[in-house]
């Protein structure tokens, strides 16, 4: 019904490709940690197919907020509105992270999302960090763009964790070497809780009867006991799944009730009826429909709060609908962007001046600015800083 978090990659894989990757955001998204000085200003050697070598710079490692991964981007790579998607504007390239708690069918949907229709190009195993991994490279077209997408799936004990690159498939040549060398720079910890509200930079006041289920990242999920609820379960459950894409406010209300009907697949003997959020500062569209076998009442909203677009979806046992539809209601209206502390602000700014330098640096060997580079905004000036290994010295006495 929902085309949804239960194979988010391939999902975020979809959407993203429509249009390619969304600009620069205007705020960096907070809990930025700065890198070790030792992950700092290293360089990979990248061959392209061809077996051209070329040097492909990368940035600084950064951590993945609420995943417990930790990886290095290409210089010059910027966070999104959402904490586990980073962007690089001017090669029109994004990469999402994701992490998921559970048995091996978690592992399994991880890697059938992402596989989906796409065209494999090469495949190998590989350990990483000490984890068995599997590296991919495939295509996939999306109305009339071909992209190309290097991933990496990864696992042990009982967590998995994904990357997924996106890029135009005509910079194979220039992309591919670089996005397989940034994606082996990943290595992740178990041990650490995962925090679906940090992973997506976005949150729901609390919900009555519902209790957020941290067993994956990429979107925020909720079930009376705080479990996944198992398959054919019609107990309440509600999830709110970040988009990466962007529309113009202009044009939400035009273009709000096409996506909402791609994202949510009923068929065309349901009915259903079709509303407006008008809730202030989160504003888009909703509908509820009545399903049989089983028997359930479904809520579906896309909602836009700032530059941040988000699918909400709910379902309860049609014999229990009221007042369950009238709380995911209220959820869809009531979306909100996590506080940060002075500490992820000042990490942010950093991040994002740093990525503005890279960026400067890069840009001889870059190709022409593009239409999609034009619309990013203008930065803030950069702030004089000491360097940060002397800031770090200083921390530990």
């Amino acid at each position: 019904m929902f085309r949804t978090p239960l194979a988010p990659l391939g999902l975020l894989a979809a959407i993203s490709a429509c249009g390619g990757p969304p600009p620069a955001p205007t705020t960096p998204t907070p809990s930025a940690e700065a890198a070790p000085p030792a992950a700092a200003s290293r360089s990979r050697r990248a061959r392209s197919d061809e077996g051209e070598a070329q040097e492909f710079p990368l940035g600084r490692e950064v951590a993945v907020s609420g995943t417990g991964v930790r990886f290095q981007p290409p210089r010059g790579s910027q966070r999104s509105a959402l904490g586990s998607t980073f962007i690089h504007p001017r090669r029109r390239i994004q990469i999402v992270i994701a992490a998921a708690e559970g048995d091996l069918s978690i592992h399994e949907q991880f890697l059938g999302g992402l596989q989906g229709e796409a065209d494999e190009e090469t495949s190998e195993e590989l350990t990483l960090d000490g984890a068995e991994s599997t590296l991919v490279v495939d295509r996939m077209t999306q109305g009339e763009a071909e992209l190309e997408r290097v991933w990496l799936v990864s696992r042990r004990g009982t967590r998995s964790v994904a990357l997924m690159a996106v890029y135009a498939a005509e910079q194979s040549d220039t992309l591919r070497g670089l996005l397989r060398a940034s994606l082996q720079t990943a290595h992740f910890d178990e041990r650490t809780p995962l925090d679906p509200e940090s992973a997506v930079g976005w949150r729901l006041p609390p919900v009555e009867g519902l209790s957020l289920v941290r067993t994956a990242s990429t979107s925020l999920s909720y079930s009376p006991t705080g479990s996944p609820p198992p398959p054919g379960s019609t107990a309440p459950a509600l999830f709110v799944m970040p988009l990466p894409f962007q529309v113009p406010p202009a044009q939400r209300d035009a273009v709000c009730p096409q996506v909402l009907a791609q994202l949510v697949s009923l068929p065309e003997s349901v009915e259903r009826e079709s509303g407006r959020v008008d809730a202030g500062e989160v504003q888009g569209c909703d509908l509820t429909a009545s399903l049989e076998d089983p028997a359930l009442a479904t809520y579906a909203a896309l909602v836009f709060r700032g530059e941040g677009a988000f699918m909400i979806g709910g379902t309860v046992a049609a014999e229990s609908s009221s007042p369950w539809i009238e709380r995911f209601r209220a959820a869809a209206r009531s979306v909100e962007p996590m506080t940060r502390t002075p500490a992820e602000t000042e990490a942010a700014e950093l991040e994002a001046a740093e990525a503005g330098a890279d960026d400067d640096d890069d840009v001889e060997a870059e190709q022409a600015p593009s239409a999609f580079e034009s619309r990013r905004p203008a930065r803030a000036p950069r702030r004089a800083r000491r360097p940060v290994d002397e800031e770090e010295e200083e921390a530990q006495e």
